[in-house]
């Protein structure tokens, strides 16, 4: 395959170059497979570090049209969304330009990085060669982990948060320990590609999944006797073409039936984001029904949307809130990093208008305040709401600055309808478990609802697109290596 490959692009470099690039993004969910993510990257690292130092513009070149087809390849959901905006028509036609400016946009995050590897490269000892080749890539996904325009979503090391054995690396080095796994031995082939050489950088590898086996085997089981919180996981599956077109009398309504219906004492039932799609403000006596159809010791989560002042100006808020058997509303957290282009529109006011109609029903503002969500008998729940799952360090700093029990991640995922999308957001969610050691209780509209432990395993879940619910107990709190350094 790779003699095919090397024949291909002395006659197409471009479109082979990104052809292998988009086969790499196949270890993204739901296909998982990740050796041949190792395969391609390494035909990649082969094929450009191996330039002259001369040809600067071949290498920039291969390395643009590669992390155009991998960002393509893992990305292409996003144009599935754009059925869902305001613009119609025009939304399906901006689809695959928006995905190719996105893929495009992504790609010139990584050239500089690897250009400077590539300038290393000659002047690198042999045996340093892999590890400069993995620091300058991770270093970009890093980049990419603390801005909401990084759209850190398809980081190299979640092509691996399939192998639960290999997944546990995340407890002591993140997401970005799995993506130097899986780009040591692909780096190793463009530096020496001999069986001896390319083995000892599959080794780290090997390591990662015979430790992970041990860290599963030796995970403490669940206690029932001293974790007796209890949760009802609701999955409403309201299509997404309806959810802001009906009534939203009709979702409160909806969210009302199910707390009537399946009401159970000392529970804490979740609903996932934006599960009511009226403003909070304009039904104040929301709580108070609520409350009404709560047991004793019970406690409901429910993503909704209110409107707040905000230096001085009454904007939009994406919120999910906590109400008790009084009802009382406990607490709310308002969604903090928000999607561009999505929920807000950058710059719009010097944008066409019917760019400005890509975010739905207008422009939402971020929240303030500390990411922790108050729960009462249940504890505290780190919120994550949608895309804010996709960020390790917000994750990671909060889980260690507030100390929670529990991640409460409520999220839509309808945008995702028919395409990878929901599965690779699912596979994030798993790794932020693991590195955060916080069992999670995922709650998605149209799926995959989840309850996942500490070490990534899930415990329960749903499928997509189906009306169902989880009736379960929340695993115990387990600490990883990677949450004691940050203390």
């Amino acid at each position: 395959m790779a003699n095919l490959l090397n024949n291909l692009k002395t006659k197409q470099p471009w479109w082979c170059t990104a052809l292998l690039g988009a086969v790499a993004a196949t270890g993204f969910a739901p296909l998982y497979l990740w050796p041949l993510t190792v395969f391609c990257l390494g035909v990649f690292f082969y094929n450009a570090f191996n330039l002259p130092q001369t040809a600067k513009r071949a290498f920039l070149a291969k390395a643009f049209w590669f992390y155009f087809g991998f960002s393509v390849g893992a990305l292409w959901w996003v144009g599935g969304s754009f059925r869902y905006t305001d613009a119609g028509n025009l939304g399906l036609i901006a689809a695959p330009f928006a995905v190719a400016g996105i893929a495009a946009g992504l790609s010139l995050y990584v050239l500089p990085a690897l250009y400077g590897a590539w300038r290393l490269w000659p002047k690198t000892p042999l045996m340093l060669r892999p590890p400069l080749v993995a620091a300058a890539w991770v270093l970009v996904e890093v980049l990419r982990s603390l801005s909401v325009y990084g759209f850190p979503w398809h980081l190299v090391g979640y092509t691996l948060a399939g192998d639960d054995y290999i997944l546990q690396a995340a407890s002591v080095g993140g997401v970005w320990l799995l993506s130097v796994l899986v780009l040591l031995p692909a780096a190793a082939y463009a530096a020496r590609p001999k069986l001896g050489f390319m083995l000892f950088w599959i080794l780290p590898l090997c390591i990662a999944y015979s430790g992970g086996m041990v860290r599963l085997a030796n995970k403490p089981a669940i206690n029932t006797e001293q974790n007796m919180h209890k949760v009802q996981l609701i999955q409403p599956n309201t299509d997404q073409s309806q959810k802001w077109q009906i009534s939203g009398v009709v979702t409160a309504q909806k969210v009302l039936n199910t707390l009537k219906e399946h009401d159970a004492p000392e529970t804490l039932t979740v609903f996932p984001e934006v599960a009511v799609t009226l403003l909070l403000n304009n039904i104040p006596t929301f709580p108070t029904y609520v409350g009404n159809y709560l047991e004793a010791g019970s406690a409901a989560v429910i993503g909704i949307p209110h409107e707040a002042m905000q230096n001085g100006q009454m904007v939009y808020l994406n919120g999910m809130v906590a109400i008790n058997t009084e009802g009382q509303q406990v607490d709310m957290f308002d969604k903090q990093l928000l999607v561009p282009f999505g929920e807000f529109v950058p710059l719009r006011d010097y944008l066409p208008s019917f760019i400005k109609q890509l975010a739905q029903g207008g422009d939402y503002r971020g929240g303030i305040g500390p990411r922790v969500l108050n729960l009462g008998n249940f504890g505290q729940a780190l919120p994550l709401i949608c895309y804010e799952s996709a960020f390790p360090y917000v994750a990671l700093k909060a889980a260690n600055d507030h100390q929670p029990n529990m991640i409460i991640n409520l999220t839509n995922d309808g945008w995702f309808d028919g395409t990878t999308g929901g599965y690779q957001h699912f596979a994030i969610a798993k790794v932020r478990s693991v590195e955060t050691g916080l069992p999670q209780l995922r709650v998605a509209n149209t799926g995959i609802t989840a309850l996942i432990d500490g070490y990534g395993t899930v415990q329960s879940s749903t499928k997509m697109r189906h009306m169902s619910q989880i009736n379960d107990i929340i695993p115990i709190q387990s600490d990883t290596d990677l949450k004691n350094m940050l203390k």
